[in-house]
């Protein structure tokens, strides 16, 4: 259902990096834990969709932590308007690591959200965007394992990129910024 293209087709006028948060390295003990995931997701001026980037990572909440602020960097120095939202876990755990997050991404456009809703709730906007032919993905090496993740949803054991999707999906759609229409 997506269309896969080899370079942005139109403007972007809104663009957002979404995160999907675990800490859990792979061990002997722990083979195939919950990743870390992110998705670049953009809104084009002509109504449609793109994701340009995702990522999916086995990493300790240290090295989490470093891709985040290596990845804001690298997102920052090829799209300026990048917004970057990261979910909040409901109570008190949630609220300091929101505020962690907000310390780390100092500098940059960085929001949380409170989570709410199921997962397939969550997903339903995006699916409808894909059923309908409105999301492209930029062609790359993460095309594959993205396409499993979201084929196999929501009955597969990991749904880690398929939640980073679903927030930047949102993020982008109720997203104005203007400001690169003409940057």
């Amino acid at each position: 259902m997506f269309r896969i293209v080899r370079e942005i087709p139109d403007k972007i006028v809104s663009i957002a990096r979404s995160w999907d948060l675990a800490a859990t390295v792979i061990t002997p003990n722990s083979p195939d834990p919950d990743r870390t995931a992110s998705c670049l997701m953009a809104r084009l001026r002509n109504g449609q969709y793109i994701i340009l980037d995702v990522q999916r990572r086995a990493l300790n909440a240290a090295d989490v932590r470093a891709l985040m602020v290596n990845t804001a960097k690298a997102d920052r120095a090829q799209h300026p308007n990048v917004r970057i939202t990261v979910p909040q876990d409901p109570g008190q755990a949630g609220k300091a690591q929101a505020a962690s997050m907000a310390a780390l991404l100092a500098g940059y456009s960085m929001t949380t959200h409170t989570v709410t809703g199921s997962k397939v709730t969550r997903a339903e906007p995006f699916a409808a965007q894909v059923q309908h032919g409105a999301v492209m993905v930029l062609a790359a090496p993460w095309n594959d394992a993205f396409f499993d993740e979201l084929e196999g949803f929501p009955d597969a054991l990991h749904d880690d990129q398929v939640d980073a999707a679903s927030d930047a999906f949102t993020a982008v759609a109720r997203g104005h910024d203007w400001s690169a229409l003409i940057t």
